[in-house]
């Protein structure tokens, strides 16, 4: 998987100098790409934002949100994209990393994405999972940069349930799909974080709704 997704986005990439890339258990909404592209176009040369995502969770503090996205720490493989510039610049060997795995300051800044991170990215080091992804969010949290979501999501992932590979409950994935016929997009030169956004956004991946998903799954079987 992760050599894959690397060479495949890497190819078009190059050629292109900006990618969306889509994994085949999404579906989007017609206005994905409308979305998708203008904020690529619009913060192509801002160094700040490594990547666009098109899927969003749903999260109470969206619903005072009066802008049409807002930034995070984690960046997101369900329906995204980028450029050229960032792409390039990603140690995906992650030399760093036995410096990182022996300071609890940088784990604990990289846990601003979610507490799960620095557990997955010492799983995809030691080879116990081939994801792409982690490295590319290590990545985003080295070069403190971040990742622009739309207030309403644009992406419906349905590759969850009981027959899925990786992930089996489906709650904590909810999103609020946005069905509207939006043609234009208001985006801000300011980069600004909420934090009560990315309080609720970091929540969903706590040490106890982990727990909690796997005491649902297992009363499930």
């Amino acid at each position: 998987l992760k050599n894959s997704i690397i060479q495949g986005v890497s190819k078009i990439i190059n050629k292109y100098h900006s990618v969306i890339v889509l994994e085949d258990d999404l579906v989007t909404s017609r206005i994905f790409l409308t979305f998708m592209n203008q904020a690529i176009n619009y913060y192509k040369d801002y160094n700040k934002v490594f990547s666009i995502s098109g899927f969003s969770l749903y999260l109470p503090e969206l619903e005072k949100l009066s802008d049409d996205y807002y930034f995070g720490y984690r960046a997101s493989s369900w329906g995204w994209g980028t450029w050229l510039d960032r792409w390039k610049e990603i140690d995906w060997d992650i030399k760093d990393y036995s410096h990182f795995k022996f300071s609890i300051l940088d784990q604990i800044k990289f846990m601003r994405g979610g507490s799960d991170m620095p557990f997955m990215l010492r799983n995809s080091m030691n080879g116990n999972i081939d994801s792409w992804a982690i490295r590319w969010c290590y990545n985003q949290f080295r070069q403190n940069t971040y990742t622009l979501f739309p207030k309403k999501s644009k992406v419906i992932n349905i590759g969850h349930g009981e027959n899925a590979t990786h992930t089996k409950n489906k709650k904590d994935y909810e999103v609020d799909f946005d069905l509207e016929n939006k043609t234009n997009f208001l985006f801000s030169d300011e980069i600004i974080l909420n934090k009560r956004l990315n309080k609720e956004f970091r929540a969903k991946f706590s040490i106890y709704n982990r727990l909690k998903n796997r005491l649902i799954s297992y009363v499930k079987k």
